[in-house]
């Protein structure tokens, strides 16, 4: 990855995002949410600060709460560090962007877990859509009970008040 890509990344990505996700997994009922995302990029420093909301469908629970950061080292490797309200904190690494006219990608690799035993790993991975500005994800998981990383939670979220990028 080059110094221009990551300004591509983090420009598209900076300001407030909304959107409905679904959750699944083999031990747990499917479920529906809401989510709100914000980035605020660093003009100094190469990361961003994100805060991750959401709340379950239809009732409007508070479900998760996750801040973090993703940030881009001097050889412009990267990873995404967050803590969620719960205690679990992860380490996931940037694994690879694929960048084109329409849509960059961004994998991140199994991950390192603190504070939450049943997690043995996640990857995630993202899409920013540059032509109908939008950010989608898919979050794999892996647990003690069921050992092989399996799709959990996949969004499509929007940029509210449109996209400066």
């Amino acid at each position: 990855m080059n110094e221009t890509l990551m300004q591509r990344i983090f420009g598209f990505l900076e300001g407030e995002w909304r959107g409905e996700g679904e959750g699944m997994f083999p031990t747990i009922d499917n479920f529906r949410y809401v989510e709100h995302l914000r980035f605020s990029v660093d003009e100094e420093r190469p990361f961003c600060h994100l805060e991750q909301r959401t709340w379950i469908k239809p009732s409007a629970k508070p479900s998760h709460w996750e801040s973090g950061f993703l940030s881009f080292e001097e050889n412009m490797t990267g990873s995404l560090r967050t803590v969620q309200s719960g205690g679990r904190s992860e380490v996931i690494l940037l694994e690879e962007a694929i960048a084109t006219d329409e849509k960059i990608e961004l994998k991140f690799s199994p991950s390192t877990i603190s504070h939450d035993f049943r997690i043995v790993g996640t990857s995630r991975q993202w899409i920013l859509n540059l032509v109908n500005a939008s950010f989608s994800y898919e979050m794999q998981m892996a647990t003690q009970n069921v050992t092989k990383l399996q799709l959990h939670l996949r969004a499509t979220l929007s940029k509210v008040g449109g996209n400066k990028s």
